[in-house]
């Protein structure tokens, strides 16, 4: 590693998940708006930032469809 680039902005892959209740499930998703309530996702939102490079993502709605994101023209998506 370049010692002349400072540390918060070298790009390492990584494996991001939490354990869910009980280590039954995995949680890797949360809610900007209620993320700070909860505790499994407290100390990550305060204290850890990750970007994640996709090129598309998606969100189900109260429906049970498929929201699919991707930004019109370009081929990556930055997702915080």
């Amino acid at each position: 590693m370049d010692d002349t680039i400072p540390k918060r902005y070298v790009l390492r892959l990584k494996r991001w998940e939490l354990p869910g209740f009980q280590g039954k499930q995995v949680l890797f998703n949360a809610r900007s708006e209620s993320a700070l309530e909860k505790k499994s996702f407290r100390e990550g939102t305060e204290h850890r930032r990750i970007v994640i490079p996709a090129a598309w993502f998606y969100e189900w709605n109260r429906n049970k469809e498929k929201n699919i994101f991707y930004r019109k023209g370009e081929s990556v998506l930055f997702v915080v």
